[in-house]
């Protein structure tokens, strides 16, 4: 007696790595001091990510249908990185040197950011150190 072993579950398991595979493309995050970030509707391709060095390559990308933006701010408000808008598909690259700290990562297009646009990125392993606001002649803050 001879056994049929069927090529469905194997056929099935390549069709679905080859439709995740789009999906997979579009994460975001940090590797090999590069962090990707991938905009879209209404996604930064990753919710939080770290790294020990700040001196970042940062590849942002538009993979949605709308123009996006990306802004890169600090704990206390500073802008690291602002971008003009992405038209869909189109992407940037750019260098930036962030101190240890929290920072959120976000589409600064009115709406974006509130329907899901952001992400946290955290740098070293302290707490960006801030300027007390007002006195001291800095101007309440100084960094600009």
């Amino acid at each position: 007696m001879s056994r049929t072993i069927s090529n469905l579950p194997m056929l099935g398991a390549v069709l679905l790595t080859l439709a995740a595979g789009p999906a997979l493309a579009q994460q975001g995050g940090v590797s090999d001091g590069t962090l990707g970030v991938v905009l879209s509707e209404w996604s930064m391709g990753f919710n939080q990510t770290s790294t020990a060095d700040g001196d970042l390559r940062v590849r942002v990308s538009n993979a949605g249908q709308a123009p996006h933006n990306l802004t890169i701010e600090s704990s206390g408000g500073r802008h690291y990185v602002e971008t003009t808008l992405l038209p869909p598909g189109a992407s940037r690259t750019l260098e930036v040197d962030l101190p240890d700290g929290t920072y959120e990562v976000y589409c600064n297009v009115p709406g974006h950011r509130k329907f899901g646009m952001e992400a946290t990125l955290t740098v070293g392993g302290a707490a960006e150190t801030e300027p007390e606001s007002g006195g001291g002649g800095t101007g309440g803050g100084g960094y600009y």
